[in-house]
């Protein structure tokens, strides 16, 4: 029969409620204790929920590695993501190659214009019929890539390709009249502008060059940084841009994931001359341009003027204009690694591996990169948090160097600075930090070649030899020291030099990293 309450409403009897509620003779001594065995089940029941949600933690530790690359600007931190990319998802990786095709095209088009800037100071008026020792544009033999420092610009070895003018042969010696050349060149100002605005999102509006803005492209509608860069933000308004151009050729970066979904997607010829034809522009003045790249006087000047500023990729793109400029052009591996398109913000890219080793080791990688200028560098701490590893990169060939935020602060000195701050984090305290000396090809060209004295920017460095061997030395015990003496707990330091343009010396140590990464998460997981 129903119970009722005082006011002769029906109680409802929910099997639940009656289970819990208090036997209805309940003496004081039986409520005391129920009352502390009801304490103990809520501590243990607690105790459970705890339990699960470390195995939650553990299990999405397991199934996704979270790796932050950070260094400053120019340190090749999106270089090193591809890298990652290329051998751990390599098919993903190929099939996204021809998206890239006009970011290679901006990079060429920006080298040339960079270079018409650089010279025509001094070149322009002097044509060839006032020269008393004309320039002539003479096609070299083919020299070894070693052989070749970017920043002495060597002449780049002999174009094969049929679509070559015979007048451009190697035994032909062509007088240059600068005035005419540059002005036959000045058509790659407004294609490097029409290529930039195809970044930017329809409803901002595009900035005369150069912008007045700060390092991190501050001010609103401003697309170039304080030396004149251009960059897009990693927000959805510019990913919006790329994504409208994805059927022709587009630019855009997407995640191994996205990717996947693409792949049959039109790209408008391969080449991403869509309706506005960037591709017959190019080839239009593909000629002109190998000329003005291959001239020995415009050589000279480029290394007389203070005016100069080229991506370290630059001389790469410029010595394989002939095989780039095609109308079905398709980038390599080479091509894609090289690729610069500065980025303000914080990225995150999903990197799914294609093989796994063991059941155990996490498929899924999200790799975060951020910008390195120093006011990009609060945005850093939030990143801190849930992240398995850092890898952190030192450009030991910016010895010689000054940021370009600050113009007195040396760019080693900066990296050293920086490594500091993040070793002695007490949020990084459990985290492997992994140190890349990048750039050495750069680097041993510039002491081998070039004798640039590394003590004389790095005063510390004393009356030691200017070797590469003793330098790269000094530098693995500068950055040990600073990991040893400022990290919060014990850290096992890990460090490798690195020239992360090269695929096939990278994806070796990248294996090392991403075992080494992978066998700490588990230790931290308990799984070992």
């Amino acid at each position: 029969m129903p119970r009722k309450n005082g006011n002769g409403m029906e109680v409802s009897r929910d099997p639940l409620l009656v289970l819990m509620a208090p036997p209805a003779n309940e003496s004081a001594e039986e409520k005391e204790v129920r009352i502390r065995n009801e304490k103990v089940a809520i501590a243990r029941n607690a105790e459970i929920e705890e339990m699960l949600r470390l195995e939650r933690v553990a299990a999405k530790k397991r199934g996704c590695i979270r790796v932050l690359l950070l260094g400053q600007s120019e340190s090749g931190k999106s270089t090193t993501l591809k890298n990652f990319q290329l051998a751990f998802a390599p098919n993903a990786f190929r099939a996204e190659r021809v998206s890239w095709t006009r970011i290679i095209y901006l990079n060429l088009v920006r080298s040339i214009n960079t270079i018409i800037r650089a010279v025509s100071p001094e070149l322009l008026g002097t044509n060839k019929s006032t020269l008393s020792s004309p320039s002539t544009s003479t096609l070299p033999s083919p020299i070894s890539p070693l052989d070749r420092s970017h920043a002495d610009f060597p002449l780049p070895p002999t174009a094969q390709s049929s679509a070559m003018t015979p007048s451009l042969s190697s035994s032909s010696q062509i007088p240059i009249d600068y005035t005419a050349l540059f002005a036959d060149l000045s058509a790659l100002e407004g294609l490097e502008e029409r290529l930039q605005r195809q970044l930017i999102p329809p409803d901002e509006p595009f900035p005369q060059y150069p912008a007045n803005t700060n390092a991190n492209g501050g001010g609103a509608g401003k697309r170039y940084t304080s030396h004149g860069e251009f960059f897009v933000y990693s927000t959805t308004g510019w990913k919006t841009a790329f994504s409208m151009l994805r059927g022709r050729g587009s630019l855009e970066s997407r995640s191994s994931i996205d990717r996947r979904a693409s792949v049959g997607a039109d790209n408008g010829g391969r080449g991403g001359g869509g309706g506005d034809d960037v591709v017959g522009v190019l080839l239009e003045k593909k000629r002109a341009m190998i000329v003005l790249w291959r001239d020995e006087r415009v050589r000279r000047a480029l290394r007389r003027s203070s005016r100069i500023r080229l991506d370290d990729s630059a001389a790469f793109y410029l010595d394989n204009i002939d095989r780039i400029v095609q109308r079905y052009y398709e980038p390599s591996d080479d091509d894609v690694i090289r690729a610069r398109l500065r980025t303000v913000g914080v990225q995150e890219h999903i990197i799914v591996h294609e093989r796994q080793l063991t059941r155990d080791m996490a498929s899924e990688w999200r790799m975060y990169d951020v910008g390195g200028t120093r006011s990009e560098r609060a945005a850093w701490i939030p990143y801190f948090e849930h992240m398995n590893a850092i890898i952190f990169l030192a450009p030991i060939s910016a010895f010689n160097q000054v940021l370009d935020e600050d113009r007195d602060r040396n760019r080693l000195e900066d990296s050293f600075g920086l490594y500091k701050k993040i070793v002695s984090s007490k949020l990084l305290a459990k985290v492997q930090i992994v140190l890349f000396l990048n750039k050495v090809d750069l680097f041993r060209r510039m002491i081998n070649h070039q004798g640039i004295s590394f003590s004389k920017y790095v005063p510390s460095y004393g009356n030691r030899p200017n070797e590469v061997e003793s330098i790269m030395k000094y530098l693995k015990a500068k950055f040990k020291e600073i990991s040893r003496d400022h990290s919060p707990a014990a850290r096992t330091f890990f460090s490798y030099f690195t020239s992360v343009v090269d695929t096939q010396s990278t994806a070796v140590t990248l294996q090392i990293v991403r075992e080494g990464i992978i066998r700490t998460n588990l230790k931290n997981a308990d799984m070992i």
